[in-house]
Parts: C-alpha cells; sequence; structure tokens
C-alpha cells in the first residue's frame, strides 16, 4: 500500500529532489567551514572542525530539513485536501489521501534530513577518528565530501556528466572558502 500511496501524490520524485538538494547544500556548507577552518587557522583539533561543523549540520538537518519539510509538506497536503474537498463537495477525512497526508509528509521530510544531516555527518566522520587516531583529518573529510557529491551526481543524473557537476561545485566551494580565508589572514 506505501507504494501506492508515494505514486498517487508522487512523494518519491519529491523526497528524491528534497535529499539530493539538501544534501548538496549541506556538503557544500561542510567543504566551506572546513576549508574555511583549516585556511585561516591551520588548525588540526579535530573538537575544532566538529564543533565548527556540527552546529550547522543540526541546524541543516534538524531544523530545516526535517522539521521545516515536514511542516511544509503537511500543510501543502492539507491546503489540497481542502482544495479536493471543495471541488467534490463533501469531506474526504476519511479518504486514502487524507490518511496519507502524516504518513507520506513525515516520509518526504525522513529522506530531507537524511541528505541534509546523514551526508555530512558522514563528511565528518574522519574528525571523529581523529578524536582517538593522531592523523590529520581535514583532507580525508573533504576527500568523503567530494565523494560523496560525486555519488549525489550519479544518483540524481545517473550519468558521469552530472557526477563531475556536483563535483566541481565542492571543488568550487573549496576554492571559495580558501580564498575568502586567506584574505582574513
Amino acid at each position: 500500500m506505501r507504494r501506492e500511496l508515494l505514486e498517487l501524490l508522487e512523494d518519491e520524485g519529491i523526497a528524491k529532489r528534497l535529499f539530493v538538494t539538501n544534501g548538496v547544500d549541506s556538503l557544500l556548507s561542510t567543504i566551506g567551514v572546513v576549508t574555511g577552518t583549516y585556511v585561516t587557522t591551520h588548525e588540526l583539533d579535530p573538537r575544532v572542525y566538529l564543533g565548527a561543523s556540527l552546529g550547522g549540520a543540526m541546524a541543516l538537518g534538524l531544523l530545516s530539513g526535517f522539521v521545516g519539510v515536514y511542516i511544509t509538506e503537511k500543510v501543502e497536503r492539507l491546503k489540497e485536501l481542502s482544495e479536493m474537498e471543495k471541488e467534490v463537495i463533501g469531506s474526504l477525512r476519511k479518504s486514502v489521501y487524507a490518511k496519507a497526508t502524516n504518513y507520506l509528509a513525515l516520509y518526504v521530510a525522513l529522506w530531507s534530513a537524511l541528505g541534509s544531516l546523514g551526508l555530512p555527518l558522514l563528511a565528518l566522520s574522519p574528525f571523529l577518528l581523529a578524536l582517538f587516531f593522531n592523523f590529520n583529518a581535514v583532507y580525508a573529510s573533504l576527500f568523503l565530501a567530494y565523494l560523496e557529491l560525486t555519488f549525489l551526481g550519479l544518483y540524481a543524473g545517473r550519468d558521469l556528466k552530472s557526477a563531475a557537476m556536483y563535483l566541481a561545485l565542492g571543488l568550487a566551494a573549496t576554492a571559495v572558502a580558501a580564498a575568502l580565508g586567506r584574505l582574513l589572514i
């Protein structure tokens, strides 16, 4: 039944787009914070990077990526339901569509949060390891973020050109953050 509901409301496509879009946004933000911090401070303490990056990732992932998307999707679904009720001149509150409203808003919000919170957390995982093992996690973190962007491009576009464009976004974010960081020191 879940598959039929998703097809009925086309939420699978919305969820995929939000996963990719929010994942790209969060990864670019993470790349910017990691690069900017490294260029301006040359600090290797993983706690600095985790502290700087996790606040943004949590705000983006939980508040915007999950709560914001859930509220938006729920409001949109209720508005659509109200418009449908006007067209059929009757209540649809017990219809499959009405019952699916909460479930589908939650489904889309979870995929959105996975992109906006899960992907940057994976990119930051080298800093967690660096808490226990002595190594420069900056390059490993950036590499993982670039890899994730590449896979997002493959997932979104199903071709190497899309993957290359997403990777180019990550490299551009690095260049911009590095240039701005150098201006500040």
